[in-house]
């Protein structure tokens, strides 16, 4: 029989029961990565985390100097500062597309547990601090982390 050695599948973090699934199946490395930014949700967070996350404050604030900013060009910025971490080998993987796959992912691989951890880390960080990168804004109840489940076996 032949097994695919890369699986990924859009998910819920509260659906821990399709890792589960997963892991009896024979996948034993994991990847969760933001459908946003394709950034793993990883602890810690990738170096790219914290500069993408001002560049999506910059994105978003209300200040009046920085919407001064925006309007006098610097969107244009803004945007190719984001458009960098999805591109691969010249390819612009556009917001909401699934992007990288395998190997080509960034991030490093996580066990079982330590995604379990991960997750409930993330779920304790996103009750303290409901802004961040790692998660969609609080109108999402349902799916907070958007994003998509990658497996791997060896």
């Amino acid at each position: 029989m032949i097994r695919a050695k890369f699986i990924s599948v859009a998910f819920t973090i509260s659906d821990v029961s399709l890792l589960t699934l997963l892991r009896n199946r024979g996948f034993n490395y994991f990847k969760c990565i933001s459908q946003a930014h394709f950034l793993p949700l990883q602890l810690p967070p990738v170096a790219a985390a914290g500069p993408v996350q001002r560049v999506e404050w910059l994105r978003q604030t209300r200040n009046p100097l920085i919407r001064i900013f925006r309007k006098l060009g610097g969107r244009r910025w803004i945007n190719r500062r984001l458009n960098h971490i999805r591109t691969r080998d010249g390819w612009l993987f556009p917001r909401g597309s699934s992007g990288p796959f395998g190997d080509e992912l960034p991030g490093r691989w996580l066990t079982y547990d330590e995604l379990c951890a991960t997750f409930d880390e993330l779920l304790r960080l996103r009750r303290e601090s409901p802004q961040s990168l790692s998660w969609a804004p609080g109108g999402i109840l349902s799916n907070p982390f958007w994003v998509d489940l990658h497996a791997r076996r060896d």
